[in-house]
């Protein structure tokens, strides 16, 4: 939605209002069909975009203790087909058409130090897909970080992998202290245009 500045049947009123204060501009008295804004749905061909996804996935995992290890490991397998329809600034056609395979797999290896504590050492392989805004080519604005960015209709899913090591303890119930670290490697970032 829009505030429009359809012209004054008094030239002087609008030369009046144009020239208002900020916090008095928009006063709902400043606001009507007659020699005043109005406001108006104001989309146009260019912002706006057709987006459907399809997305199947299928998961197997098992557990297996083994003395003072306990293994858990788990295959996800997912198929991801993203496609949007959508007109370029110069009102050019733009497709996307994006399927995806992706093979997931896990694992996470617990090492019992003790009846309280434990060493655990975990992999996973995860997915990032750009959302439709993000590639639709026109300008959206970004609430959390105060800015205007641009889809990229070339935008890729990434690929991230996981591997995190942690120490636990538990000293008594309900309790716990860890000490850990993480690695996150990431295939092929998703990356667009602020302004």
């Amino acid at each position: 939605m829009n505030y429009l500045y359809p012209g004054f049947s008094d030239p002087a009123i609008g030369d009046q209002l144009i020239h208002l204060p900020v916090a008095t501009i928009f006063s709902p008295e400043n606001v009507k069909a007659q020699n005043g804004f109005v406001i108006e749905e104001g989309t146009t061909n260019i912002d706006h975009y057709h987006g459907d996804n399809t997305y199947t996935a299928a998961y197997v995992s098992g557990q297996f203790p083994l003395g003072k290890f306990d293994l858990n490991v788990g295959f996800r397998a997912e198929y991801n087909v993203q496609k949007l329809t959508a007109l370029g600034n110069d009102g050019t056609p733009i497709k996307v058409n994006n399927p995806v395979f992706a093979p997931l797999p896990s694992f996470n290896l617990a090492y019992n130090t003790s009846e309280r504590s434990l060493v655990r050492l975990a992999y996973s392989r995860t997915v990032n897909r750009p959302e439709f805004r993000e590639l639709a080519p026109f300008l959206f604005y970004q609430f959390e970080f105060e800015s205007a960015l641009v889809g990229n209709p070339n935008l890729k899913t990434a690929f991230v992998d996981n591997i995190d090591l942690r120490y636990e303890w538990y000293p008594n119930p309900g309790e716990t202290f860890s000490v850990g670290g993480f690695y996150k490697n990431i295939k092929i970032p998703l990356s667009f245009t602020s302004r």
